[in-house]
């Protein structure tokens, strides 16, 4: 193998990237565009792969080979089928869709690549991961963010292990991050504020509150929410996709809301939109600056205000409801409350007894609310 470098590539003071290597003794470098510095790790990988070649005429072993042509191999083979003996395999190993694809491509490149694209995938250790994700921590970066790097990078050394590419993941050892802190530090809003909430905020970003207010469901799975989810004749909703795989929920519609599906179901038989209720591909919609909108035109200044917090106050409404302490724990979605408390696991709340909990508490909420449409947030 040619004695080269590893690679360097560094911003300019005019924000174009210059991307450097030394390959037996003799110094190459290039310099790129402010809003093309994965392509110069790329020529970076491209070098050392052509010196490679030259110099032994093989492609560059599997030993030498850099996080960011490992990344770009995993790419173009999640892009197309895999085949056995010529045919296609089943559906669950199809190739990635377009949606798939770009989502880990823009992950990719900013900023899992300027991290550890130079870097050979072989040296690279869970130490290396442990500072890239708490230097982001301290950037600010969400839990919930953090764990997709994880994942991203956890997924291209799960296959390079299985191409026997590398021998080892990495990310074994790098524990994930709990992504449950938002919801632990969510504050409870008082029943006023959550009527000058959904009062205040605008159309589209009404219907997905007013919802959540209204189910206890979480963000992700409000947005994932379909038409098929929802009885519409007995005024239920059932999560089939739920956060914890095992916590299968069957929650009573209350009836205004029950009212307005239906109305809406009924319109969108017309002019088709998709299976989703709130949302057109099903993935969550970022609506900060709307709940931040309505809670400062409604003059609430409660601080920790966030998308769970309705479903924090829906639990919280529906416990203070006499004889619907068990019920809480069908509602919550998780096995949390169960664990602790035996008698959860065995009682089981009676359908009357739910629909007449989620009754009391629509005339709470919905009080001096009208009529609010129910649209879809595209």
């Amino acid at each position: 193998m040619p004695r080269m470098s590893i690679g360097t590539v560094k911003t300019l003071p005019n924000g174009c990237h210059k991307a450097d290597i030394t390959i037996n003794g003799k110094r190459r470098s290039k310099t790129f565009d402010p809003k093309k510095k994965t392509y110069a790790y790329a020529w970076l990988t491209k070098q050392k792969e052509d010196a490679a070649k030259t110099v032994i005429g093989v492609a560059v072993e599997a030993s030498d080979i850099t996080f960011c042509a490992l990344a770009e191999r995993f790419v173009k083979a999640k892009s197309q089928p895999p085949a056995i003996d010529g045919q296609k395999v089943r559906a669950r190993r199809r190739a990635w869709s377009d949606g798939n694809l770009r989502y880990y491509q823009t992950n990719l490149d900013n900023p899992i690549l300027p991290e550890f694209g130079s870097m050979i995938a072989s040296n690279i250790t869970p130490t290396h991961i442990n500072k890239f994700l708490d230097r982001r921590a301290q950037e600010g970066m969400s839990p919930r963010t953090l764990n997709i790097y994880r994942q991203i990078i956890g997924a291209i050394f799960r296959w390079a292990v299985d191409q026997e590419i590398v021998t080892r993941n990495p990310v074994k050892k790098v524990e994930g991050f709990d992504d449950d802190a938002e919801e632990a530090e969510a504050v409870v809003l008082r029943l006023h504020e959550l009527q000058g909430v959904l009062r205040h905020a605008k159309p589209r970003a009404r219907a997905v509150f007013r919802f959540m207010a209204l189910t206890g469901l979480r963000r992700g799975e409000t947005f994932r929410a379909k038409w098929d989810w929802l009885d519409l004749e007995g005024g239920w909703l059932t999560v089939k996709k739920p956060k914890v795989k095992k916590s299968f929920r069957r929650i009573p519609l209350a009836p205004s809301l029950l009212e307005e599906l239906r109305r809406e179901h009924e319109e969108r038989k017309v002019t088709y939109s998709g299976p989703y209720i709130f949302s057109l591909t099903g993935r969550p919609r970022d609506l900060r600056r709307a709940l931040a909108s309505a809670l400062k035109r409604a003059k609430v200044t409660t601080e920790g205000v966030s998308y769970h917090s309705f479903r924090k106050t829906y639990l919280t409404m529906i416990e203070e409801i006499p004889g619907t302490r068990y019920s809480v724990v069908k509602h919550l979605g998780r096995h949390a409350v169960a664990k602790k408390d035996v008698t959860a696991r065995y009682l089981a709340p009676r359908d009357e007894d739910l629909k007449k909990a989620i009754q009391s508490l629509d005339d709470q909420v919905s009080v001096d609310m009208g009529v609010a449409p129910l649209a879809a947030v595209g």
